[in-house]
């Protein structure tokens, strides 16, 4: 280009373009808003019915929408613990609350605190008290920030900062967890904030006192440099930032993330000390209270752009760059000379460039797009806008989908757990959510997450009681095929294969094949996104195009129709699941069991399959039930493609079993040992395969096949 970009007075309709091309448009930042808001909810109505006093927030970037796919924001989760009553004075003590005194002083940097506790149990063990208490002087008892450290269930990467780090899978982000506790103060050194104004009009009022009805976060990490680093805790008013991030308008957001992008890659490529995206957005924050609302139009973009640079050039020359909510905490402090100098020499070619700094951001293709609309010419191998909102929200549904299945989990759990009675147990979940439902009647998200997981505790339910009349009276009574009903609607598969695997096992075979010939017509292979959160698979299959662009037309409604959940039974549902499969209950050996991930493989002890292949396994069993040969065969053949070809299969190793047993049944035991060899390639312990190849050796040794 032969004149400057900053000169060219479209320069900033283009960008909102590019950035609007790119994912940063209302329709996404709202999907994606909605997305994290209701995978929050699921986690917190999951702790709720676990009997845990825990919020769960998505933070940062993915849920703010202020992401893009170049820049693959982590995912920040924070789990908030009701556990104490935070006070002020002890005055405001109450008995047996749990206590804890919010403790400032002059050896408390600004944003930080001591958490002073009641005295110690005195039957607590010394180790136990050492453990997470520091006795200050002669009464004072100080909780350590290092509580959480050992106490967290999962294994994670790396500790940044507060956050346990949790490294992503293939298609899913990395994963920073904070656990925290939960306080109703709004801090007191922010809350001259609530009354100061800026020049412009934002935040207003409706606003301010949203932030400040969000209280704080008592966060487990020290101020840099604090003489007691075990003992100060942070104090966070991320919950009232999130409430800002979701006030801002689309070019706000388009700053913000330019912002981002910009210090990615000149990060990247000097030496240049990494400035975080807090410090951007803090100074976004500090801009726009400091600006009026018309001044952040699509047209000013880039004017937008300069003016939080200049800002940020400033607080680099003060070398103070002020919390927005706590104006005596320096996000800052702490940084060496050679910070302040290698970032002042990059924000001053930034603002110097007028604007030519664009042209080398290479994320998300934004110089090669930004090229484009300025030339109006035709840049071959650039991405198109259709295009990235449909990989946007198929990964959004991916991730609502995954995490349902999580929490679907965790509630088996609890009914597993239940002993003797698990069918009342299994009504009493349902029960909970229905209350929470109720009570939260205004609560779209709340009645979101109802719709989702309820069908799965119904099919659970029904397939529960249906073995019990299995047991009793050899058929499925009226009302538990009502209950099946309900659970069809959970997605495509899975309700519908318990209720088929319940009629395959009562004999009823006419309407077992009914049904699965009903679900393999509705199933298509080409937009049907397999879900299983069971393993720690690479996960590919949100990448289809039929399933991206049936994404773009909803949201978490469409889970229903588009995606295949793995099949689960617990021992209570054992009449209903068919003797091939059954074994899966007694895949391990007490020896294997102690290699199990305690918080990770709990499912072992129950009987899962993927829906694909459980479909065309009942199909081969109730075809040959009721000889249809040629029906049989052809299920048969379906059943060994599915497993050589789906690619997202998250228990194969069962499905290997399965078609090892018929291969049994076809009187071919050389190809079922293939096939259960196969499977233990993929787990050698904790695997049914082992007692099949035994029961094979035995019935070779004894010359029959078919047991």
């Amino acid at each position: 280009m032969s004149k400057c970009l900053g000169d060219d007075p479209t320069l900033s309709l283009k960008l909102s373009e590019v950035m609007s091309d790119i994912g940063i448009r209302e329709e996404i930042v709202l999907k994606r808003k909605r997305s994290y808001m209701l995978m929050e909810t699921l986690n917190t109505i999951t702790c709720l019915i676990q009997g845990k006093k825990i919020t769960t927030y998505n933070l940062g970037s993915q849920s703010e929408g202020s992401t893009t796919i170049g820049l693959d924001s982590d995912i920040d989760t924070l789990f908030g613990y009701h556990d104490f009553n935070f006070i002020l004075d002890w005055k405001e003590a109450k008995p047996g609350a749990g206590n804890v005194l919010l403790v400032q002083d002059e050896t408390t940097a600004p944003g930080h605190c001591y958490l002073q506790c009641e005295k110690p149990n005195v039957n607590f063990a010394y180790f136990i008290i050492k453990k997470y208490f520091h006795l200050y002087g002669e009464n004072k008892w100080l909780l350590k920030n290092t509580c959480f450290d050992e106490d967290l269930n999962l294994k994670y990467n790396q500790k940044n900062g507060p956050a346990h780090s949790f490294q992503g899978k293939v298609a899913y982000n990395d994963v920073d967890n904070v656990i925290a506790w939960h306080c109703k103060y709004w801090p007191r050194e922010a809350r001259q904030w609530l009354v100061n104004k800026g020049k412009g009009d934002w935040p207003t009022e409706d606003i301010r006192r949203e932030c400040e009805a969000t209280g704080c976060i008592i966060v487990p990490v020290s101020s840099n440099n604090s003489q007691y680093q075990d003992l100060e805790w942070r104090i966070s008013t991320c919950l009232a930032e999130r409430c800002l991030m979701f006030s801002l308008n689309i070019t706000q957001m388009r700053c913000y993330v330019l912002m981002k992008m910009i210090f990615r890659k000149f990060t990247e490529q000097t030496s240049m000390v990494k400035l975080s995206s807090y410090v951007l957005k803090t100074v976004l924050f500090h801009c726009v209270k400091n600006s009026k609302s018309c001044e952040w139009t699509e047209n000013k973009l880039f004017d937008c752009l300069k003016r939080c640079l200049s800002y940020l050039e400033t607080c680099i020359r003060k070398q103070n760059c002020s919390h927005f909510f706590i104006p005596g905490n320096n996000l800052f402090r702490g940084k060496s000379p050679t910070f302040y100098k290698s970032a002042l020499v990059r924000i001053q070619y930034l603002t110097n460039s007028n604007g030519q700094f664009l042209l080398k951001i290479s994320l998300d293709q934004l110089n090669r797009r930004l090229n484009e609309k300025m030339t109006e010419t035709i840049s071959p191998g650039i991405q198109q806008a259709e295009a990235i909102s449909e990989f946007i929200s198929g990964l959004l549904i991916n991730h609502i989908a995954v995490q349902l299945n999580i929490c679907h989990l965790l509630h088996l759990l609890l009914v597993h757990n239940f002993g003797c009675l698990p069918i009342e147990f299994a009504q009493y979940v349902l029960t909970e959510l229905n209350k929470i439902a109720i009570k939260s009647s205004e609560n779209s998200l709340h009645r979101s997450v109802y719709k989702l997981i309820a069908p799965f505790m119904y099919s659970s339910l029904a397939s529960a009681i249906a073995s019990r009349d299995i047991d009793r009276m050899k058929y499925i009574s009226p009302y538990t095929s009502i209950l099946f009903m309900i659970g069809s609607s959970s997605d495509v598969s899975s309700g519908k294969l318990k209720f088929a695997s319940a009629l395959y096992c009562s004999g009823d075979m006419y309407n077992a094949r009914c049904l699965l010939e009903h679900i393999e017509q509705k199933y298509d292979k080409y937009s049907i996104k397999t879900v299983c959160s069971c393993t720690e698979k690479d996960e590919r299959g949100y990448e289809m195009i039929g399933f991206r662009e049936k994404c773009m037309t909803g949201n978490e409604e469409l889970i229903k129709d588009i995606t295949s959940f793995c099949v689960k039974f617990l021992p209570s549902e054992k009449n209903c699941i068919p003797r091939e499969l059954r074994y899966e209950l007694f895949r391990s050996t007490a020896n294997h069991k102690l290699y199990r991930k305690k918080h990770k493989q709990f499912w072992m002890d129950w009987a899962i399959v993927d829906s694909l292949p459980y479909l065309y396994f009942l199909q081969y069993k109730t075809y040959g039930r009721l000889k249809m040969a040629e029906k049989q065969t052809q299920a048969f053949i379906d059943f060994g493609i599915a497993i050589d070809t789906e690619l997202a299969l998250g228990h194969k190793e069962t499905a290997l079993n399965l078609i090892g047993q018929c291969f049994v049944q076809e009187n071919k035991p050389d190809i079922a040992l293939d096939m259960y060899i196969e499977s233990l390639k993929i787990s050698k312990i904790n695997n049914a395969a082992n007692v099949h190849i035994c029961r094979l050796i035995s019935a070779l040794v004894n010359k029959s096949f078919h047991t």
